[in-house]
């Protein structure tokens, strides 16, 4: 996934990063801000400097490497679970059960 070099697009956490999470898919990330975040806190990708070819193309030989491809799936696994949208919607049922 790859934004335009924007403050614009710190805020923004794109859904297909959730996808690709969820099919073990490890991440190959441009963006900053919240998005990069997430990806590096569950260890589910590889973030490059936005609009930075070279950045780029290390992060592509890095995450073909067999023993950093399997341990980014496994944090695509965390990330997934995590925000499994099943989870989060029984999570938001039982909130609002507890108001009534």
């Amino acid at each position: 996934m790859n934004l335009k070099k924007s403050d614009t697009f710190k805020s923004v956490i794109p859904s297909k990063i959730f996808e690709a999470a969820a099919f073990k898919k490890p991440i190959l990330l441009g963006l900053q801000g919240e998005a990069r975040q997430l990806v590096d806190d569950f260890g589910a990708g590889l973030c490059f400097k936005p609009e930075n070819e070279s950045d780029f193309l290390l992060k592509c030989e890095q995450i073909f490497q067999v023993e950093t491809y399997n341990k980014l799936c496994v944090g695509c696994e965390k990330l997934a679970n995590e925000f499994n949208r099943r989870k989060i919607a029984d999570s938001m049922l039982s909130s609002i059960q507890e108001l009534f």
